[in-house]
């Protein structure tokens, strides 16, 4: 039998803004990544000023120790370890002089033990040089700073192959890295930049509901290079208070086929990340046989790691978290449940029990059991409105409300005009 991904290269990318992982978090990825048969993490933390403003500087000694360690780590599970620089806002395309620091950099960042890297020109302005050169050498507007990146990529490019050869294939992270259809700047990059060169995109749209496999082609087609998509999900920095744990969804198969990665935009919650993470990976693997839920279940058994309570905790939390900009579905445990109320407790303006076994014990108030406050003049019965009630907390027949062990099968039932325990 044959077992081989549909996408090349898989994984994950550190490129939130917020607090960065710790040392011990990104160790822990990568065997996760292992596990889960993903071959590439790309270390761009939107924090990290030494790949950003002060990306001419070496880092401090403690984070390279931390680097070696971590490249040591990835090799051990079988993950390319990338880094990402983001030198735009800080550079003189046209000096001889910040391409030798560049290169150096990335000298430095090999010794260390990356061995993919990517530009990251994102964040960069159509209308401001930082030194006259460039616009007596580029010109001005989209085109131009097309040009300047591609001269800056190409250079890389050369160096990496001639000093590097063991060395990923370079990827670049366009300006224009969203947006859809041809335009100067995407025309002018395709046409100046190294044909062996990659292109990052994330899809129409900076977080897109959906991806097709249309709309794959036509970017690729209008870049004229192949395509890492770089995937803002499950990625949360723009949606503070939020995580996102549903699967990866809305993404049709040839997304995976027809890219040349596939990287997820992890979330700053490392341990979080790994739910919908492991089913980025799954569909990665085989997108045509992929079921997103079913790949989720898979995802909560994997971390779960056969510890039921843990399970049914996991169960919980993502299940109540799941909905995202990929879709909308969320808490479906509870519709059973919403929909027994409405047959028989709207009458008595009683609540049925919360299924979250794992913090209840018979005989004691649980989630769901406080009083409810009167909606209406009249609508709520008095008995709704007393002191919280011992409810069970684990409704028959309805998925992931299964006590943990040791602890008694519990249901409930109609007593009077209220729901009651029943042990």
């Amino acid at each position: 039998m044959r077992d081989w991904p549909a996408t090349a290269v898989r994984g994950v990318t550190e490129g939130f803004y917020g607090t960065p992982w710790t040392h011990g978090q990104r160790l822990s990825q990568l065997d996760f990544m292992g596990r889960t048969k993903q071959n590439r993490y790309l270390y761009a933390a939107g924090e990290d000023l030494y790949r950003q403003a002060r990306w001419r500087e070496p880092y401090p000694a403690d984070r390279r120790a931390e680097f070696r360690e971590l490249a040591e780590r990835a090799r051990s599970n079988h993950v390319t370890l990338g880094w990402a620089v983001a030198p735009g806002q800080a550079m003189c395309f046209a000096s001889d002089d910040d391409l030798r620091a560049l290169t150096r950099k990335l000298d430095a960042m090999w010794a260390l033990g990356f061995r993919a890297f990517q530009l990251q020109f994102q964040d960069v302005s159509y209308s401001e040089w930082h030194c006259g050169a460039d616009a007596d050498r580029f010109g001005s507007g989209p085109g131009a700073a097309a040009r300047a990146q591609a001269h800056v990529a190409n250079a890389v490019a050369r160096h990496l192959a001639r000093r590097h050869p063991g060395a990923a294939t370079l990827s670049l992270m366009p300006t224009e890295f969203y947006e859809d259809g041809s335009t100067a700047y995407r025309r002018a990059l395709a046409q100046e930049l190294d044909p062996g060169t990659e292109v990052a995109w994330t899809g129409v749209g900076v977080v897109p509901r959906t991806i097709t496999g249309g709309e794959l082609a036509q970017a690729r087609q209008v870049f004229g290079h192949p395509l890492v998509t770089m995937d803002n999900y499950p990625v949360n920095d723009y949606a503070p208070g939020r995580i996102f744990l549903g699967p990866y969804q809305g993404r049709e198969p040839a997304v995976a086929s027809g890219s040349a990665a596939l990287l997820a935009n992890a979330m700053e919650q490392p341990e979080a990340s790994r739910v919908p993470l492991f089913t980025a990976a799954d569909f990665a693997w085989n997108p045509s046989d992929y079921r997103p839920w079913e790949s989720w279940r898979a995802a909560i058994a994997d971390l779960a790691a056969g510890d039921t309570r843990r399970e049914e905790a996991l169960n919980a939390l993502a299940g109540n978290t799941a909905s995202s900009v990929l879709g909308g579905e969320e808490s479906a445990y509870l519709r059973p449940l919403i929909d027994a109320f409405w047959r028989t407790g709207r009458k008595s303006g009683c609540v049925p029990p919360s299924p979250f076994c794992a913090s209840c014990r018979i005989g004691s108030p649980g989630p769901g059991s406080a009083p409810r406050p009167a909606p209406g003049p009249s609508s709520w019965p008095a008995t709704a409105r007393r002191a919280p009630m011992p409810w069970t907390c684990c409704a028959p027949g309805v998925p992931g409300t299964r006590p943990p062990p040791g602890r008694r099968t519990c249901g409930w039932t109609r007593a009077g005009n209220c729901w009651m325990p029943r042990g």
